[in-house]
């Protein structure tokens, strides 16, 4: 209790010496707090003087004469071979930059020296005999001959036309093969005319069923009557449910049991 006491006082001294004298600044509660602040001036001037002394010292080393190339005491005495005097090419007969004049047959020495010495303008000698020389003409290439069109215009060549019906028959065969490969094992496609014999005859007897139905009165009150109405209702149904299935391009129909039928017409 005394510690809680004592703690309190020496934070209310603190508080109202705050109070009569603020803190002005960072280096101040520094201070206060019995630290010592960084004296950055002295700092810097330390670190310029470093500075300098490096920049010195980079100096004497650049005014430093180069040492000299390092070179065996066995060819201290030798010269450079890049230090000898080469030939000069100056007093050659002809330099590089000497004109070559060339004509159209390569003379001789001879001849060329006294061409020179006469002073002869070969330039516009040689000027003057290209416009005398006549001009090569260039040969003017046949006329193309025409071929004539076996076919009139707009109208399609009769290969082009082969041609697409061998693709359409090839491509149909493709086809029936990937239709071929989808039917099961043990069936087949029913043939395209027994198909639609087939579903004619099912149109024909939907067509009867439906003119029995309507010969039946509009209340039926006898057994009998009723069973015949029940049995019409499940043949027309059935025969409906026939007529659908023939309607589709295709009809599976199992291999064995056309066959079998199929034998049985025939004997």
């Amino acid at each position: 209790m005394e510690a809680r006491k004592t703690h309190l006082r020496h934070m209310a001294g603190s508080a109202v010496g705050d109070l009569l004298k603020p803190s002005r600044g960072l280096r101040d509660d520094i201070v206060r707090a019995g630290g010592t602040p960084k004296d950055h001036a002295k700092q810097n001037k330390l670190m310029l003087k470093d500075l300098q002394k490096a920049n010195k010292a980079k100096k004497e080393d650049m005014q430093k004469p180069a040492p000299a190339p390092f070179k065996m005491k066995q060819f201290e005495d030798v010269p450079s071979k890049l230090q000898t005097r080469r030939p000069s090419v100056s007093n050659t007969p002809f330099s590089s930059s000497t004109p070559v004049l060339v004509t159209e047959s390569r003379p001789s020495t001879a001849s060329s020296t006294s061409s020179r010495g006469s002073g002869k303008n070969f330039i516009n000698i040689n000027a003057s005999k290209a416009r005398e020389s006549p001009t090569p003409r260039t040969p003017r290439t046949p006329d193309l001959k025409q071929t004539e069109r076996k076919t009139k215009m707009g109208e399609i060549p009769k290969y082009l036309v082969d041609r697409k019906m061998e693709w359409a028959t090839k491509e149909r065969e493709r086809l029936k093969k990937l239709e071929e490969q989808k039917i099961p094992p043990g069936m087949m496609v029913m043939p395209e005319q027994e198909r639609l014999e087939t579903l004619k005859f099912l149109e024909q007897n939907r067509d009867t069923i439906l003119s029995d139905m309507g010969r039946f009165p509009v209340v039926i009150e006898t057994t009998s009557m009723k069973r015949r109405k029940a049995e019409l209702d499940e043949k027309l149904r059935e025969t409906e449910a026939a007529v659908e299935v023939f309607s589709r391009g295709e009809v599976l129909v199992n291999r064995r049991e056309y066959d079998a039928r199929t034998a049985r017409a025939a004997t």
